[in-house]
């Protein structure tokens, strides 16, 4: 389909100019879509050899890490993007992958980074409404989560998650449809 060509048009480009770190980077998207984790890895990688200062690879880095479920790696990378113009999603992605570590310290941290600096953003309110359901505080933790107001998928998942949790079968089912 469209992303083999992309991936062909990536691979093809950077045959005639393996240097150029934009290329690796799309090659490397081209292959995080596909799934191919290891092989967007090495091109981010490369990539970030030859652009030292672009701290925001990290994040690319720490997807493909969590891709390849290399959760420890991806919180560090994404830890290093935390002085990055990308601190607000490098900060996310850490806190997601703390929580799915069960790392409940450094999701405490980066939620403290988001609520601090990013409150009232949807990054913010999210990270808040997942320490809260943590917590057990489902009552608070729906506040947060349905002011975000969102149509991504898994947002609407977790609110149905929560809800079901709650046994309000009809409110889950809102967020489903």
């Amino acid at each position: 389909g469209d992303a083999g060509m992309a991936r062909q048009l990536w691979q093809q480009n950077l045959k005639d100019d393996p240097t150029n770190p934009v290329l690796l980077v799309n090659l490397g998207l081209s292959e995080e879509g596909a799934g191919n984790y290891g092989a967007a890895l090495e091109h981010y990688r490369k990539a970030s050899l030859l652009k030292r200062d672009d701290k925001g690879l990290h994040i690319n880095m720490g997807n493909a890490y969590a891709g390849l479920k290399k959760y420890t790696d991806a919180l560090h990378a994404y830890s290093l993007a935390l002085d990055s113009p990308k601190r607000k999603e490098a900060a996310y992605n850490a806190f997601l992958t703390a929580l799915k570590m069960g790392n409940k310290p450094r999701a405490r941290e980066m939620g403290a980074i988001l609520k601090k600096e990013f409150g009232t953003t949807a990054y913010g309110r999210r990270a808040q409404g997942e320490l809260l359901l943590w917590d057990g505080d489902t009552n608070a933790a729906l506040k947060q989560l349905e002011s975000v107001k969102s149509k991504d998928p898994g947002d609407c998942l977790q609110l149905a998650r929560v809800y079901a949790g709650r046994r309000q079968a009809a409110k889950a089912r809102e967020y489903l449809a």
